[in-house]
């Protein structure tokens, strides 16, 4: 989805055609705000559209002793997995990691041989003549949110706002396909 649209359709709806009430600037970080707003949203939800992976397969590296720093788009672990057999490693609530259990701490990540970890990301920041990371399904919600954020709304207002405008674009798109299982066997 381009920016320059989001732009356009703001602008329509604030009555800023001629452009003359805010710059690209400042919808352009009005944007960023609402994108941040909206991927904590949906990380907070479990969204596969901020779902992401990352491997450390270093045989060499101590990341028992020593830990890997997390990606920098890291907001919340979705599961740890080891290579090879991807059996899911389990959270370790002390300091010592084993073969089963992984470990977070000041950034970084401890676990005992290689793995695999899959975590919701932030959306990357919008800019001008840009694509932002979202279908097209997230257009009005977006514009919507936009707004907001250039009229200065109260924040609970905001995060109600935000809530329910993602609310109602992940059930269209995450379980639109899903069948139900049947209680019974042909």
């Amino acid at each position: 989805m381009e920016t320059d649209r989001i732009i356009q359709l703001v602008r329509w709806k604030e009555g800023d055609t001629d452009e003359t009430r805010y710059s690209d600037f400042e919808l352009v970080e009005a944007l960023n705000e609402a994108l941040r707003y909206v991927g904590i949203c949906l990380a907070n939800r479990q969204s596969d559209i901020v779902e992401h992976a990352a491997s450390y397969t270093d045989a060499q590296a101590d990341y028992e002793t020593r830990g890997a720093p997390l990606p920098e788009d890291f907001t919340a672990i979705k599961g740890v997995y080891r290579e090879g057999n991807h059996y899911r490693l389990h959270a370790a609530s002390d300091d010592h990691v084993d073969e089963d259990t992984f470990r977070l701490f000041g950034g970084r990540i401890y676990a005992k041989g290689t793995f695999c970890l899959h975590y919701y990301g932030r959306i990357p920041p919008a800019a001008q003549g840009g694509e932002v990371a979202l279908p097209d399904t997230f257009l009005d919600a977006l514009v919507k949110v936009t707004r907001m954020v250039l009229n200065n709304s109260d924040v609970d207002t905001m995060t109600q706002a935000v809530a329910q405008e993602v609310d109602s674009v992940i059930p269209r798109r995450k379980w639109n396909n899903a069948r139900p299982k049947l209680p019974f066997y042909v």
